[in-house]
Order: structure tokens, then sequence, then C-alpha cells
């Protein structure tokens, strides 16, 4: 039996790490076309940034929790505040960046609940991440306390921790190179995958090297961590986190150590 499309989408990233790209195909697979502002009056403060389709009934709000972000928490929002948000609508995506996932408990939970977990490779990820930082070092923090939230996405992605309930996990590097990856992940999902996959997102500020030009190509996206080198200490970092070792070997197919030149 196929399965049947959430309500409500909960999409759990690490800033610059793909995750307003899959908000975009999450909200064309749900039949939306950006056209709306939301409408947050009624609504916890910190759910009124995003848009809707008020046609398809879909709607997206972006970076729940926002300034929270930056210690990695939700801050207070509760389960409540999303049931209300989703209630507006027929489909919700509600996205949480840079969010320790203790803080799971903080959404719904339910079989009509869908949270879905991305991951991109460490290397490229932080290269983002460092580039963005030249910017807006706040909003973009690469430290002891983020790597050790970088390495519990990848113990939940390999499966040795279950903060997620009714969970999907996409790997970034299989999703922009891979058309029947997406298809895969949509089924998952109880969705037809329509393959929105080619516009850049003014919300999320565009792509850390490009900016909101074209989409960057799946070489140039792979290849980040040659335009800005990961410094020695952050590379320690991540070499003493088995997890994340772990997640390169098996997710995204290379011994970190060697990728990095330090093997």
């Amino acid at each position: 039996m196929a399965r049947v499309a959430a309500t409500s989408t909960f999409l759990w990233g690490l800033k610059r790490s793909g995750t307003h790209l899959l908000v975009n195909w999450l909200f064309a697979n749900h039949g939306g076309t950006v056209t709306d502002a939301l409408r947050s009056e009624g609504l916890h403060p910190k759910l009124d940034d995003g848009f809707t389709d008020p046609g398809a009934q879909v709607a997206f709000y972006n970076n729940c929790g926002r300034f929270h972000c930056r210690q990695l928490e939700l801050g207070d929002l509760q389960p409540r505040d999303f049931e209300q948000a989703a209630r507006r609508h027929v489909a919700a995506i509600f996205s949480i960046e840079d969010c320790a996932l203790r803080f799971a408990s903080r959404v719904p939970h339910g079989s009509d609940v869908a949270n879905v977990l991305v991951l991109r490779d460490p290397l490229n990820h932080l290269a983002s991440r460092l580039e963005a930082g030249k910017a807006h070092p706040d909003q973009f923090r690469v430290d002891e306390p983020f790597i050790d939230v970088l390495a519990s996405y990848c113990t939940e992605f390999l499966g040795r921790s279950a903060h997620l309930p009714n969970k999907t996990v996409v790997s970034y590097n299989r999703f922009i190179e891979d058309r029947s990856y997406r298809d895969a992940i949509a089924a998952e999902l109880g969705l037809t995958n329509l393959d929105a996959v080619s516009t850049v997102s003014a919300y999320g500020g565009g792509s850390s090297f490009s900016g909101l030009g074209s989409p960057s190509s799946t070489s140039a996206l792979m290849n980040r961590f040659r335009q800005h080198p990961i410094p020695t200490e952050i590379l320690e970092m991540l070499l003493d986190r088995a997890e994340i070792l772990e997640a390169c070997r098996t997710v995204f197919g290379f011994d970190l150590a060697e990728r990095a030149g330090v093997a």
C-alpha cells in the first residue's frame, strides 16, 4: 500500500547543508508554487518567516526558532505552536536549523508527522559554512559544540540513535546527483517526485560561493572544500569523532583523512 503524505513535515538540517533545496523540492511535490508570504497573526512569533501557496494550501515555515539556532537550540516553541500553524494548511513544512536533536520532543509526533534529516558530507558542508561565516560569523558557528551536534546528526543518520520518529534520512550528496534517489525519497514520503531542483531560494541567501545566481553545478558543490580548505583545528575535531568518520565512509564513500589530505 502506498504511503500517505504527512500533513506536517519537519526538515532537520544544519545551515549550509542543503536544507533550502530540500524545502523547494518538498514544497513543489506537495503541489505548491511560491506565491505569498505567510500570514502569521495569532501564531508564535518565531513562526513568522516563510511562504505559502493559498491555492494549494501548502506552507513553509523557515528556520523555526531563528536566533536560538545560534545556540544550537529551538527556543520556547512547543508542539502546540506547530500544530496551530499546521492547522491552517493542507500541508506544512517546518525547517529546524542548527538545532540539537534533544529538542525533537518539542515538535509534534504522530502518523501525520514526518521528520526528514538531511546530511551533507562534512568537508563541503563546513567549507560552505566557513565561506558564509565571512559575512555573518555569528550565524554560522563552527566550534566544538557545533561539531558535537554534527556528530549527533551522523549518529541519527546511521540509525545509532532514534530522536526522530517516522524518520526519512537524505544524503544531500546523493540527492543532487541522482534522480532515482530523489524518486525513492519522494516515494518514502508518500509524494510524487516532480523534481523541482533547479531554483535558488532567495530566502536562504543562495549559495555561500555564488549567491543567488544560477544553481551551482554538481561538480562545484562536491569541491567546495578545495575552494575553502578546512582549517587544521577544525579537521582535528572532525577526525576525533568516530560517528563523523563512519558517516564519511558509509554514507559519502570516502575516508575523511585521505580526502582532506592529512592521511
